[in-house]
């Protein structure tokens, strides 16, 4: 059974992903994932597999009508980089034992921040929603910020989870009688 107070946690992270990226333009918010790489690493380690996935979701969800113009390509792209973060987090076992492995973490978001980064870069070429730039000066730059933030988003997101919110959300043990 899930905590109702983990899920609504990961829905707001959803939300305010979707919110702010969607107020912005799509380059400028894949320059900046630092912030969805804490939210989705952060939704990850309350909710196990399938938290960042749900959070890439909704995240989605919000986010593609206020990008209309990209159509599901939002949709797609929040959600792979949800499923992506999971898939990592999981494969190298970044919580285990109520511990969370802080370069584990690093080495999971960097790894889904490059797979999805490259793959958005190229379809979003593909499609035609780019300009004309050439590809080492404006979309490199963007993939280099972007596999940067990764690996910083899963620092914070280790940081942010043991210093601030793992004492919120873990129960406390009760001394035995």
């Amino acid at each position: 059974m899930v905590d109702s107070k983990k899920l609504i946690t990961a829905t707001l992270f959803g939300v305010v992903i979707g919110v702010v990226y969607g107020a912005l333009p799509f380059e400028i918010g894949d320059s900046l994932i630092i912030f969805e790489a804490v939210l989705l690493s952060l939704s990850f380690i309350l909710l196990g597999p399938g938290g960042a996935t749900y959070t890439g979701f909704v995240n989605g969800l919000v986010e593609t009508p206020l990008q209309l113009s990209f159509g599901p390509f939002v949709f797609v792209v929040a959600f792979l980089y949800g499923v992506l973060v999971d898939l990592f987090c999981s494969v190298f076992k970044v919580t285990s034992g109520g511990k969370v492995h802080p370069k584990r973490l690093v080495a999971s978001l960097t790894l889904s921040t490059v797979i999805v980064g490259a793959a958005a870069t190229y379809a979003f070429l593909a499609f035609g929603f780019g300009t004309s730039a050439p590809f080492l000066e404006l979309y490199l730059p963007i993939l280099i910020i972007g596999v940067v933030s990764g690996t910083v988003g899963g620092f914070l997101g280790a940081r942010l989870w043991e210093r601030n919110l793992r004492h919120r959300f873990t129960p406390v043990q009760q001394p035995a009688n």
